[in-house]
């Protein structure tokens, strides 16, 4: 029996595994992830914004893989033997003979090591958790914000909702090195949010970085000293780390370069953020739809190869995207067509329902939306 090894049980290695598994009795998947849980990342900000319960976003992998019949192996990856066909682990080697890297992405501090140890990051529950920490204690007078991407201004908008919500007195300010926000949106996108966070009382300073960070103060590069602030810094994100060993063709971010059947390698696969998918000279975005799509179509690949048939060619649907504010305000391309307001704000969140794992998660979900 022909043996895959799944790198990371997020949206694209938990789809990979489960076609695996319903469709192909003849393979044997394991799924490697140094958490416990698989994350629903869509929702982290309203962990914030609406204190959705965290555990309502924590799938854990071990009851994922009784479901849907696959191995669990809870370690964390340090490396893979290509040629030798092994995944390494610090304590075991694990060899495979499908191998698919889902592994994710996290926060990028681009060799900023020092400001990594104070900085406060929104990559899992236990981020948001420390952050609604922080936002409680009085130690804090200003929320410095670094990067006006998509993660930026959804943590700008949901902290300004808890602390409207709570009544709390703190100043939030968004610092982005380049000249604008939300880099690759249409200019009336881009408009709304600016003005949307200006109602919230959110500046934001364009071609802005941050020189240097303690635990109580942010120095921006203008030479402007924020005293009594927290940090938290949205400025980009990175690849898991057992990649930049690698020879592979990757991009700045440590995605993998893959062909149009999401594959590097003979019998090798990369999916979700950890792949780089191109359309012409253009990189797919990251995102759950693309994520998902590619999990199946990657298990599916890995199926007819083993069964002598011809891979199919992942061609992805991109239904658009939303980035959601917090409250009625959110904005998008839905379907090839800009929307503002209540509308995407809604969709957002019935997609969130959708795609949540466990009918306690998504009803649990549905009363923190109504309630908060």
């Amino acid at each position: 029996m022909k043996k895959v090894i799944i790198i990371g049980g997020g949206f694209a290695g938990l789809k990979a595994a489960q076609v695996l598994c319903k469709r192909f009795k003849n393979i044997k998947t394991h799924v490697i992830d140094k958490n416990k849980n698989s994350i629903f990342l869509p929702l982290l900000p309203d962990v914030i914004g609406r204190e959705i319960n965290h555990k309502y976003l924590e799938y854990p992998l071990d009851q994922a893989a009784r479901v849907h019949g696959f191995n669990f192996i809870n370690r964390e990856v340090s490396g893979i033997d290509l040629e030798k066909k092994k995944v390494i682990c610090h304590d075991k080697n694990f060899d495979y003979d499908f191998l698919v890297i889902a592994a994710g992405s996290r926060t990028n501090f681009y060799g900023q090591e020092q400001i990594k140890k104070t900085a406060f990051t929104l990559d899992d529950t236990a981020d948001a958790l420390a952050i609604l920490e922080a936002l409680k204690a009085k130690s804090f007078e200003n929320i410095v914000i670094c990067g006006a991407g998509y993660t930026g201004v959804e943590i700008a908008a949901n902290i300004k909702a808890f602390l409207l919500k709570h009544r709390i007195r703190k100043k939030i300010i968004i610092a982005e090195k380049f000249q604008g926000i939300l880099s690759g949106m249409p200019g009336g996108l881009r408009k709304y949010v600016l003005d949307k966070l200006g109602q919230m009382d959110i500046p934001v300073s364009l071609n802005t970085s941050i020189r240097t960070a303690s635990e109580t103060e942010v120095v921006l590069s203008d030479g402007k000293v924020i005293e009594k602030a927290m940090l938290i810094w949205a400025a980009g994100v990175k690849c898991a780390d057992f990649l930049s060993g690698t020879n592979l063709e990757k991009n700045a971010q440590e995605r993998i370069k893959v062909d149009r059947f999401l594959c590097f390698k003979e019998g090798c696969f990369a999916i979700g953020d950890s792949a780089l998918v191109l359309r012409g000279q253009k990189a797919l975005r990251m995102s759950v739809q693309f994520a998902v799509t590619q999990g199946a179509s990657a298990a599916l690949n890995i199926g007819r190869i083993n069964n002598a048939k011809k891979e199919k060619i992942y061609k992805p649907v991109d239904l658009g995207y939303i980035i959601p504010m917090a409250g009625a305000n959110a904005c998008g391309n839905i379907l090839g067509i800009q929307a503002t307001g209540a509308m995407p704000a809604l969709m957002h969140y019935i997609m969130c329902i959708v795609r949540s794992w466990e009918t306690i998660s998504k009803l649990g979900i549905i009363r923190s939306l109504l309630v908060n």
